[in-house]
């Protein structure tokens, strides 16, 4: 029960974000939609020790609002605020590490700034990410020896490695061919094709929504 009070109060910071950068269309409605009822939130929802991905990820989301208030609408407790939910992210799982994607698109797509301010202005959230990845590694968290799950800090060169591999896989699944769930579950050769089927798709995906990309700063960043 606490879980799906978590995952409701995600999908409604979710959909505030998406409402915020696309305005109040059915296009943000049909986003908050499918964010909802994706498939890949279902684990995080009803697995206890699962919670702090639904925790990480409202802090992240809340980091974001918060940033795009401060940057286009010159709400000036952001510079404090923002930084601040980031390190709660943090402190609730090192997934919340991905916020800084987001963070760093919006300052590419998003933000009106000059380029040096627009620079500037994600100093913070690096320097709480810096101070928490030290704790992080000094109090002895993280993962090691596992062939599933890859730590990019203690297994930078195996974590590379893995990205060729993974990340089409990861790509599919947001688009919703593929419950990732199983993918662990599969035979080599089964993964080759589904690679090689993967790769495929995407490229036709990424040449039908190409003139979408260079129309569209808001489409850029996400």
């Amino acid at each position: 029960f606490h879980s799906l009070i978590l995952f409701g109060g995600l999908v409604a910071v979710a959909t505030i974000l998406y409402r915020r950068i696309m305005g109040v269309t059915w296009v943000g409605g049909l986003a908050a939609l499918l964010f909802g009822i994706d498939d890949a939130h279902g684990f995080p929802a009803s697995f206890l020790a699962n919670r702090n991905a639904l925790l990480a990820t409202i802090f992240g989301i809340l980091a974001l609002l918060i940033h795009d208030s401060w940057r286009r609408q010159n709400w000036r407790p952001g510079i404090y605020l923002g930084p601040a939910a980031l390190a709660l992210g943090l402190l609730s799982a090192e997934a919340a590490v991905a916020t800084g994607a987001y963070l760093v698109a919006h300052a590419l797509f998003l933000d009106q700034g000059r380029r040096t301010e627009k620079l500037l202005c994600l100093l913070p959230y690096g320097m709480v990410t810096m101070i928490w990845w030290a704790i992080y590694r000094s109090l002895g968290f993280g993962t090691g020896g596992l062939d599933f799950y890859l730590d990019p800090g203690a297994e930078t060169l195996r974590f590379l490695a893995a990205i060729p591999e993974r990340a089409p896989i990861l790509l599919l699944t947001q688009v919703g061919f593929f419950p990732l769930n199983i993918y662990h579950l599969l035979d080599e050769g089964i993964i080759g094709a589904v690679r090689v089927s993967v790769l495929g798709m995407l490229i036709l995906i990424g040449i039908g929504i190409f003139p979408l990309l260079r129309g569209d700063a808001r489409a850029r960043f996400w």
